[in-house]
């Protein structure tokens, strides 16, 4: 499976409907783990990305909401989402200018610890 396999789900949605969004959400991607959970769940991807640019950060603490505002006028600050979704979380990463990605809870401890 490709990086960018099952990151669109069925829908037609378009990436000029990201252009709205609070920040640059760079290049687009989802780990595998989070494509699988995605399928399994009926959700596609992108669905977490639009509400991620939108400023909808789903249920994060107050400082990483903080920092998330910070992220939105200084580039050097990443913004996180963090989305329940049945019994798992799925987490937006945004580094701006450079990439976006949908992750799992497990894939997001690795991203945290810089594995």
């Amino acid at each position: 499976m490709g990086l960018f396999d099952g990151l669109f789900g069925k829908s037609s949605t378009s990436m000029l409907q990201l252009r709205m969004s609070c920040f640059n959400i760079g290049t687009i991607a989802a780990t595998p783990n989070a494509v699988a959970l995605c399928e399994a769940l009926g959700i596609a991807p992108i669905e977490f990305v639009k509400k991620h640019a939108s400023g909808d950060f789903g249920v994060i603490d107050p400082d990483q909401r903080e920092r998330n505002q910070r992220a939105i006028s200084d580039a050097r600050y990443p913004a996180v989402s963090a989305y329940p979704v049945g019994s798992s979380v799925v987490y937006v990463v945004t580094r701006q200018g450079d990439s976006t990605t949908v992750m799992t809870a497990t894939d997001y401890v690795f991203y945290a610890n810089g594995r």
